[in-house]
């Protein structure tokens, strides 16, 4: 997330001379200050099978997965691979509950380490997603005020009448370790409406700030990633 630029009203947030650029891509404020610098130290993720978006194989591959008459997607997609080109994000050749013991193992002073994952959980067995819960337990039970641990995720949700929505999610150990609405998206995640800018009928439900540190994230996508940082930050970007 560091590495794209997200123009925000009159801001520009993230690296202001990248390849990928989101206009506008959300609504609303979000439940954090964008004033306070973000620095991610380490990132590094997992994948059963893990595609190598350096390679023109790769490419192709990824680049298969985006519907051909949707150039917008196609575009961001081309931008993205460009910007990971020079230093691709690490990916493990595993499953999440098999990679995330050994980065979860390790307190690291001074970061907070973010655990996400995006449209991912509904690919899982349940005895998958039994052990990940498990794992984020214990991680936030043993986290402490100098290294926190995030809980980041962006997945649907059914509503009483069948239909999805997907949903923005964190829960920060230590703390009440409950679980804070952040926003709402399409299933692509543009445009975002954070919950602080409540549609009609969801009064009531919005996300709460919370001090922000450097991040190392441990993902838990179809593509699993992590990093890790310092300084001070915001934990959605």
């Amino acid at each position: 997330m560091d590495r794209y630029r997200y123009a925000i009203g009159e801001r520009v947030l993230g690296d202001p001379d990248s390849a990928l650029r989101f206009d506008q891509p959300w609504t609303g404020t979000p439940p954090a200050s964008l004033d306070q610098p973000l620095r991610l130290v380490e990132r590094r993720g997992c994948d059963p099978r893990p595609v190598d978006p350096t390679t023109t194989d790769g490419q192709l591959t990824l680049t298969s997965y985006v519907w051909a008459d949707w150039a917008e997607r196609i575009d961001r997609l081309r931008a993205a691979l460009r910007v990971a080109a020079p230093t691709p994000p690490p990916v493990d050749r595993a499953r999440a509950a098999a990679w995330l013991p050994a980065q979860l193992a390790a307190s690291r002073p001074g970061t907070v380490t973010v655990v996400w994952h995006s449209v991912v959980w509904q690919y899982l067995d349940r005895d998958e997603r039994s052990a990940i819960r498990s794992m984020l337990g214990e991680a936030a039970a043993a986290a402490t005020p100098v290294a926190p641990v995030a809980h980041l995720a962006f997945e649907p949700r059914r509503d009483a009448d069948d239909s999805l929505r997907f949903e923005l999610t964190l829960s920060l150990s230590p703390g009440t370790g409950e679980e804070q609405l952040l926003a709402r998206a399409p299933g692509h995640g543009i445009p975002t409406r954070w919950a602080t800018d409540p549609v009609p009928g969801d009064a009531g439900q919005r996300g709460s700030s919370r001090p922000g540190r450097g991040y190392r994230d441990c993902a838990t996508t179809s593509h699993c990633g992590g990093s890790r940082g310092a300084g001070q930050g915001t934990a959605p970007g």
